[in-house]
């Protein structure tokens, strides 16, 4: 009997720390591991971010993850460069209008030719969006703030 009340009570401890971790990743943020070379010299392979899911309205500059359009098995991070209302750039050097309620994204390593963005994709629903990239969190010797680089990217705003 009393075997079977510290299994109990061990299950429903672990219950709990299992469910609070869960809604914290789910409701706040998780960490994420950046796998390509989209983002540098931003993001490097092996670089762990911070995705804050408790954010304030997209703003350009702003580095976002979000459900890729053309995969959604797959998350992309991108770097915001206009907002619904701007006109963007593409690829053939054409104008886009971004719709009500979407973003455009370029990646910050914009020059390789395999990286998708805005550009390969056209405007992101903001309802794709999972967090907003914050910190660097690992490797140690890079931890910082995630700055925006509103200046930097005004050649992709028209």
């Amino acid at each position: 009997m009393q075997k079977s009340k510290i299994f109990l009570r061990r299950a429903i401890h672990a219950t709990g720390i299992f469910c609070t971790c869960t809604a914290f990743f789910d409701l706040i943020g998780c960490p994420m591991s950046i796998s390509g070379i989209s983002m540098l010299p931003t993001l490097i392979p092996g670089d762990v971010v911070w995705i804050s899911k408790i954010f304030s309205k997209p703003a350009t500059g702003d580095i976002f993850v979000f459900t890729a359009p053309p995969d959604p098995t797959k998350n992309h991070i991108k770097r915001i460069v206009a907002l619904e209302g701007d006109t963007a750039r593409t690829k053939q050097g054409g104008r886009v209008l971004v719709p009500k309620n979407h973003i455009w994204v370029v990646s910050d390593n914009a020059k390789c030719p395999t990286v998708l963005d805005s550009r390969a994709y056209g405007p992101v629903n903001c309802g794709l969006i999972v967090g907003k990239a914050t910190c660097l969190i690992w490797p140690p010797s890079r931890w910082s703030i995630l700055k925006d680089r509103r200046n930097d990217e005004k050649a992709q705003i028209l």
